[in-house]
């Protein structure tokens, strides 16, 4: 009889298992499962105090009763847990966008404002021809303004909080099932009526 319940007991435990499944990861969760509070804001910076290189943010969630998920391979009992979101917010240090224009405008062919982003070679290279003759000088002074050109280590300008900040709409391959087929659009009529 012990060996019969000892058989019972792995056979529901598979069972249990196969029907409610592994417990998910607490950030894998879907919106409507948990509940984050908004994050506090820097009034230096304008930006979330817990922004991270990357765009990182810490967002402090709470998951809805009932639901249980897994923190660092182990289950949260807390009802609570750290989720990062991305593209968060704008993390900066100290390359300040106000004086990479004006250096481009002013010093650009000299190749300070490369050397300020910290493009050495490049900065060099427009020293020693001052700007390649004025091409460079332009072009980096039309790049910065937009703010294409920006510092060599990946991050992003400081602006101040009112100030003229332009951002980068990239495409992945998780975006084509997002885009809209408008053909019906041009034939007069739609599902909705007449156009």
């Amino acid at each position: 009889m012990n060996r019969l319940s000892k058989i019972a007991y792995f056979i529901l435990l598979f069972l249990a298992i196969i029907v409610w499944g592994p417990i998910p990861d607490c950030n894998e969760l879907l919106m409507g499962q948990y509940i984050c509070k908004e994050p506090e804001i820097n009034p230096n910076t304008s930006q979330p105090i817990t922004c991270q290189p990357g765009n990182i943010i810490l967002l402090n969630c709470t998951i809805i009763p009932g639901l249980k998920c897994q923190v660092n391979g182990t289950v949260n009992t807390n009802n609570w847990f750290m989720k990062k979101l991305k593209n968060g917010c704008t993390y900066s240090t100290n390359y300040s966008y106000h004086t990479a224009v004006t250096l481009s405008v002013f010093f650009g062919w000299l190749g300070v404002d490369r050397l300020y982003l910290g493009y050495h070679a490049i900065a060099f290279f427009k020293l020693i021809t001052f700007g390649l003759f004025g091409v460079f000088y332009l072009l980096d002074v039309i790049l910065i303004a937009l703010q294409i050109l920006g510092p060599a280590n990946g991050e992003q300008y400081f602006i101040p909080h009112y100030g003229p900040k332009s951002t980068y709409i990239g495409y992945d391959n998780n975006d084509f099932d997002n885009k809209i087929n408008c053909l019906s659009c041009f034939k007069g009529k739609s599902d909705h009526g007449e156009l």
